[in-house]
């Protein structure tokens, strides 16, 4: 158990994210709240959810694991067959950015050093 898991393993702080598990109303409510704790915290405080809703979060994690997985394969995928980056621009040409557009150059001349 590392630090983070041993502050909120106590009977209060699992009381207290039960209280937050059992708000949510949605997967991406679920999916803030793992960005916040510890897996095995959330496993700890789920176990503290009627059945019904401990079923509910149960599938949205099952949800969530799948499509995080999917993107984590599709990164992947464009990673490796994208070809090397190589710039298509080049210092001169008349560029839009958003909705500027302009002469690009090698260095804005009012920013120092």
């Amino acid at each position: 158990m590392d630090n983070l898991e041993t502050i909120y393993d106590t009977d209060m702080e699992l009381h207290n994210i039960a209280s937050f598990m059992n708000a949510c109303h949605c997967p991406e409510m679920l999916e803030d709240l793992r960005g916040i704790f510890p897996p095995a915290i959330l496993n700890k405080a789920a176990k503290r959810l009627t059945p019904e809703k401990h079923q509910q979060i149960k599938q949205w994690a099952i949800e969530l694991n799948k499509l995080s997985s999917e993107a984590d394969t599709n990164s992947v995928q464009i990673q490796s067959s994208s070809p090397p980056h190589k710039p298509e621009f080049k210092t001169g040409d008349y560029i839009k950015f958003g909705n500027h557009f302009g002469y690009l150059r090698a260095k804005n001349p009012s920013c120092s050093g």
